[in-house]
């Protein structure tokens, strides 16, 4: 995907293009994990508080 499209091109040209076709792709890339990361967070169920424990039932003795 970087370098389609550069057909003809070289010398400094080829390298501007495939630079730039790089840089494109890594932000292709990094959208596509960042919005991976959110859809996984959004996802992740969230614990729910424990149950309290019953105190036993305690009696004074005298």
């Amino acid at each position: 995907m970087a370098t389609a499209g550069l057909d003809g091109l070289s010398g400094e040209q080829l390298r501007i293009a495939t630079a730039e076709g790089i840089r494109t792709t890594m932000f292709v890339l990094a959208g596509g994990i960042a919005l991976t990361f959110a859809v996984a967070v959004g996802r992740c169920p969230t614990p729910s508080p424990p149950l309290p424990v019953p105190v036993p039932h305690q009696t004074r003795r005298c």
